[in-house]
């Protein structure tokens, strides 16, 4: 299975390439990294390849929201189910 991560503004097809959006990918960090103002909302795509078997139970679990000054903040608790 194939999972990459794309931005807001990337038009996503079935033609697209897999791969990480390095706007919003840091390769060192092995995360997603995405930068908003006060009150505004962000989002990003999550690109999945199941690859040779059907993909199925797939869970996509954020980590904690960092924010300035490095305060956190915890994601919704219930998970969403693809």
């Amino acid at each position: 299975m194939s999972v990459g991560a794309q931005g807001e503004m990337v038009h996503l097809t079935d033609r697209t390439p897999m791969g990480n959006d390095p706007a919003i990918y840091d390769d060192r960090a092995r995360a997603v990294k995405l930068f908003a103002a006060a009150n505004e909302t962000i989002s990003l795509q999550v690109m999945v390849e199941p690859g040779q078997t059907p993909a199925a139970n797939l869970r996509f679990v954020p980590g904690d929201l960092i924010g300035p000054a490095a305060r956190r903040s915890r994601p919704p608790a219930s998970p969403r189910s693809a």
